[in-house]
């Protein structure tokens, strides 16, 4: 039974999402729209002013919002189920298997939901930067175009937030904050949209809108999208038995203490053979402009380590940030360059993400990552060619099997609560943090003082656990 909680709960740092394809590519450092996202703004752009070019963008916006909320509907059932499994488990009884399957469920059918809103957002974060670069050049064709939708952009967002959708549109405006960041460093005295009074909300505004999320989520139309899901989990499920048999990182690599570059279960470390009360804390997605130093500040005020799992693209464009990490002896870890689904990727690709990807993570910070995390967590069966090619660059795939779930849920809050019920359950491994989002700093800040004290636990570098679990140094720069 015991093996079965542990892989419901790192479920998702084995399994095979193969949903979404990260369209983003990135060259010396600068963002190339898709050729995909071009047309499309070349479709939209042929239309004539009278609102059809506007609405498109504007159903981008509401498309969004109605997948964030089906997440967020997804995420309310998943807290409920991992509470019930946390309230049989700290009262000694034992978990059924039921119940078990229950959580998975909800935790796939929640990725699932995640990968349609981050496919919606990737296309919309690239039309909205391809109006920011018309609209800022005076010469192109598409100038008056582009500078009419992008003044009409902080109305779609008031309108949105002036009619309950807070939530999805501090989220929506925090990528989109990201997005201005990155093109005022290469056009310093561009126009962009402001939307900080959003991205930048309270604490307490990020509360209350979760809290309202959560009802709008509970009330919300169930659509094609609902069934899509649904259909996707049974197709999983008819499969599950033979997944379990290829690559059941439940008991591998650290049931025969083997962590070494390999592209079978030796080749990766789940935490879940840690010894007990030993725990990593990992953050994935930067270097941010912000938040990595902030959670830096964390860790440091703490006396902690964490590990760093950075996109190349990331580092290529804040070196500094990504150099100061060795200053706290902080180890960083990659995770591809672009964050591209890698199972949707051919030989040219998956070269790019993760070749490629430790090269450039080398021309930054010279030396060569040994720990690797594939995008989503998916990196293929037992073998396959995303392994064989980790383990060609002599590095180990680093999962975890406590999701925070901090890219979702904007409340420090609830993420605090989800990862102390999860700790509480497992006992042992690697928590999942983010350190491109405002809430995960906040989170983190609650979580360690209930993990030092209450839970007496050990929050080491997870290269030192590496190393002792499998009795010889491992090193991760």
């Amino acid at each position: 039974m015991k093996n079965l909680i542990l892989l419901a709960l790192c479920f998702f740092a084995s399994c095979q999402t193969n949903k979404v394809r990260d369209v983003a590519n990135i060259e010396n450092g600068q963002t190339a729209i898709s050729e995909l996202t071009n047309k499309k703004f070349e479709i939209l752009m042929k239309s004539d002013l009278s609102g059809e070019n506007r609405q498109s963008f504007i159903n981008y916006i509401n498309r969004q919002r109605d997948f964030y909320y089906i997440a967020q509907d997804l995420m309310n059932k998943f807290d409920t189920q991992l509470s019930k499994i946390h309230k049989i488990k700290t009262s000694g009884a034992e978990i059924s298997s039921p119940d078990l399957d229950i959580f998975q469920k909800n935790k796939f059918q929640l990725r699932i939901a995640w990968e349609f809103s981050e496919r919606n957002l990737h296309e919309l974060l690239e039309m909205y930067e391809l109006v920011l670069v018309h609209a800022n050049d005076k010469t192109s064709k598409h100038h008056l175009a582009a500078k009419l939708i992008l003044n009409q952009w902080p109305q779609w967002m008031e309108s949105g937030w002036s009619s309950g959708d807070q939530l999805a549109i501090i989220a929506l405006s925090q990528e989109l904050s990201d997005v201005n960041a990155e093109f005022l460093v290469s056009h310093p005295n561009a126009k962009t949209t402001n939307v900080n009074k959003y991205a930048l909300a309270s604490v307490e505004v990020r509360k209350k809108a979760h809290a309202q999320s959560l009802v709008f989520a509970k009330k919300r139309s169930h659509n094609l999208i609902d069934s899509f899901i649904e259909k996707e989990w049974i197709e999983f499920k008819n499969q599950s038995e033979l997944e379990k048999g290829i690559d059941d990182e439940s008991r591998s690599p650290q049931a025969t203490e083997a962590i070494e570059p390999a592209a079978n279960g030796t080749g990766t470390v789940t935490g879940n053979h840690f010894p007990p009360q030993q725990w990593a804390l990992t953050f994935d997605d930067g270097p941010h402009p912000t938040h990595t130093q902030e959670m830096y500040a964390v860790l440091r005020a703490n006396g902690l380590h964490g590990t760093f799992c950075w996109l190349s693209k990331n580092i290529v464009a804040y070196p500094n940030i990504a150099i100061e990490a060795a200053n706290y002896g902080f180890s960083r870890a990659s995770h591809s360059y672009t964050h591209a689904q890698l199972v949707k990727l051919d030989a040219a690709g998956l070269d790019k993400e993760i070749t490629q990807a430790a090269v450039d993570y080398f021309k930054v910070l010279g030396q060569r990552p040994t720990l690797y995390r594939c995008p989503y967590g998916a990196c293929g069966p037992s073998n396959s060619a995303i392994r064989q090619l980790i383990a060609k660059n002599n590095m180990v795939q680093v999962a975890w099997n406590v999701d925070t779930l901090d890219w979702q849920d904007k409340n420090p809050q609830s993420v605090f609560e989800r990862a102390k019920k999860q700790i509480d359950v497992l006992d042992h491994g690697i928590i999942l943090f983010h350190d491109i989002h405002p809430q995960s700093v906040e989170a983190l800040k609650l979580l360690i003082p209930y993990m030092k004290n209450i839970k007496k636990a050990q929050i080491r570098p997870l290269k030192e656990i590496i190393t002792a679990v499998r009795g010889k140094s491992f090193e991760s720069p």
